[in-house]
């Protein structure tokens, strides 16, 4: 795949202003026709006027600006950027405040708008594990619109895992060794999509960060060499790929992918060595694990510099429990930890006020929060109907629930200087869009950001009765889903009514209505699994319909959603009671 053409950085004024004028002028053409005319910093047409003015002295992506607007004889919008990538977001606002027409629009906005976001990082991490979500078959193209969206989102750093312990191919080694050719290839796919995303990020202003276990190497490098008698893993076989540092060659080998791993990116700005989840040895050579961990890091930061010059480094306290975390503080009071930028505080991390209380003044501390698994998870949804939860598997469907979300923000960002929670995949797009919300404007209500989401993707003469369906669907995540069945088709009927009175231009590959009518209709094909059976004619009819609009969905933006092994599950076995209550217990755990 050649990508020659990404191969580049914005860095100035005007960049960024062409970019902004073509993402308004794309907008305005195809939902209301208006033609814009490109003028020195803006827009004009007959209708509006839209002018930009950036301050270069403040940081790149501040994510402050201010909005005048103004409606006498004809509409003027007025962007002042604090740095010249704040623009984005402040295009992004403009668009979540318009209602297109038939060649004409109404504004929805004050007369002035100020938006200063309190905290420095605002973006997220998309987990681009291989052959397990939509994100590792993007194409560069596609991880470009994305990557745009969360620049008007207001965000500033995006965070991928590298193409983390791909199996089935060690790259590295001269010549490369792999299982097959086709395993090869979309490697060498991945890694060239993935080599130019850092300029993708700059060029909408995003910082670029990597996440990566301390200790992982690929898994057909530790199998190769078990071949020949040599294990150097300690831990159990499923888990092969996170060796033992301190067994000499695994250390080597652990260096050497660094370094490979380190000199195919264009630019890292962020490093981020989770303690655990992924990584971790559980041998008596490697305990206490939070000291080999601080070691492995070091070293890992020393090969990051020779390749990326400044780039910052992050670290965790994931599984480490009470004792461990109290030990990695204690130690990164001391200066040779200089070396260490921040805290990154996630799943199975311990006690994040204590983290903020005895670091915050020396390390940055950043929201790594989990939004998007339903059950097992840091942030599980522990009231939720567990028979669709079950039956669909944990990272499947939204989990709309704004309001827990909400909480869950306003509660842990007072000790931290930011957010990039995690995700699997797009069918959490809306909650990515929630947290962003959340970041950039800490006293917008929920029901706001709600409608905002709406009118930006469904146009504003919906965002009421999308309202209405979120509300719906948050209350029927909680509620026995045998029960709940008028609720269930009236979220059916609203996301159809939305679908009818959505503009024509918005209906056009229109992914994120299919992932809300997607969930609608997961709760309808359960409830008929459960009360009627497999073998009744409606859910077989209704789980068909349920096919093709998961099959249209991937058509869209190559998002599998629902498992496989769900649609089998309900196809070939009938609802069993007793085997639901016991894998109940399985949807809650502790210590997350």
């Amino acid at each position: 795949m050649k990508n020659e053409q990404f191969e580049y950085t914005i860095s100035s004024e005007d960049e960024v202003i062409k970019e902004c004028q073509k993402i308004l002028f794309e907008k305005f053409k195809i939902h209301s026709n208006i033609l814009f005319k490109k003028i020195k910093n803006g827009l004009s047409s007959k209708k509006i006027d839209v002018l930009f003015y950036l301050n270069n002295d403040a940081p790149l992506n501040s994510g402050e600006f201010k909005i005048l607007y103004s409606n006498a004889e004809k509409k003027k919008i007025t962007i002042y950027a604090k740095g010249i990538y704040s623009l984005f977001g402040g295009i992004g606002y403009v668009l979540k405040h318009i209602h297109f027409k038939n060649n004409d629009i109404d504004i929805e906005l004050e007369n002035i708008v100020r938006i200063k976001p309190k905290s420095i990082f605002r973006g997220c991490l998309c987990a681009n594990h291989p052959f397990r979500n939509n994100y590792c078959e993007w194409d560069v193209f596609d991880w470009q619109d994305y990557i745009k969206d969360m620049a008007l989102w207001g965000n500033n750093i995006i965070w991928t895992d590298g193409m983390e312990i791909f199996p089935g191919v060690i790259p590295y080694n001269k010549p490369p060794e792999y299982l097959n050719l086709k395993i090869h290839n979309e490697w060498k796919r991945q890694s060239s999509i993935q080599g130019v995303l850092p300029n993708i990020a700059r060029k909408f202003g995003l910082e670029f960060g990597i996440w990566y276990p301390p200790n992982g190497i690929y898994e057909m490098q530790v199998d190769n060499l078990l071949k020949k008698g040599i294990k150097i893993f300690a831990n159990d076989f499923e888990h092969r790929k996170y060796v033992c540092p301190s067994n000499k060659r695994a250390r080597e080998i652990i260096l050497y992918e660094r370094e490979c791993m380190f000199s195919r990116f264009s630019r890292i700005d962020h490093f981020f060595v989770p303690s655990a989840d992924n990584g971790g040895c559980v041998c008596s050579s490697c305990q206490p694990w939070v000291k080999t961990y601080l070691e492995l890091c070091e070293e890992q930061y020393k090969i990051l510099q020779k390749y990326h010059p400044g780039a910052k480094l992050w670290v965790s306290n994931q599984k480490l429990g009470e004792n461990q975390t109290r030990i990695l503080c204690e130690e990164l009071k001391k200066s040779k930890y200089d070396w260490i930028y921040g805290i990154v505080f996630g799943p199975h991390g311990w006690n994040l006020k204590y983290l903020y209380e005895k670091l915050h003044k020396r390390y940055k501390i950043l929201l790594y929060s989990d939004i998007t698994h339903t059950s097992r998870s840091q942030y599980q949804m522990l009231n939720s109907s567990y028979p669709l939860n079950i039956i669909v598997g944990r990272e499947a469907l939204i989990g709309v629930r704004p309001h827990e979300f909400n909480r869950i923000f306003l509660s842990t960002i007072k000790y931290s200087d930011g957010i990039s929670p995690y995700s699997e995949g797009i069918y959490d797009d809306f909650n990515k869009f929630l947290w962003s919300s959340f970041v950039q404007d800490e006293e917008k209500t929920c029901e706001e950001i709600i409608m905002d989401y709406a009118t930006m993707y469904f146009g504003y003469n919906v965002r009421k009765k999308f309202l209405e369906l979120v509300l719906l669907l948050e209350k029927n995540w909680i509620t026995d889903i045998k029960d709940n069945i008028f609720k269930i088709n009236e979220a059916l009927l609203l996301i159809e009514e939305i679908y009818y009175d959505i503009k024509g231009s918005f209906k056009f590959n229109n992914w994120r209505l299919e992932i809300f009518r997607m969930e609608c209709m997961m709760f309808k094909l359960v409830w008929l699994w459960l009360v009627k059976g497999r073998k009744n004619k409606k859910f077989q009819i209704f789980f068909n319909k349920t096919l093709k609009v998961r099959e249209y969905i991937y058509s869209l933006c190559k998002l599998k959603m629902v498992p496989d092994w769900s649609f089998k599950w309900m196809n070939t076995e009938d609802y069993n009671h007793e085997k639901c209550i016991k894998a109940k217990d399985n949807l809650i755990i502790q210590g997350v």
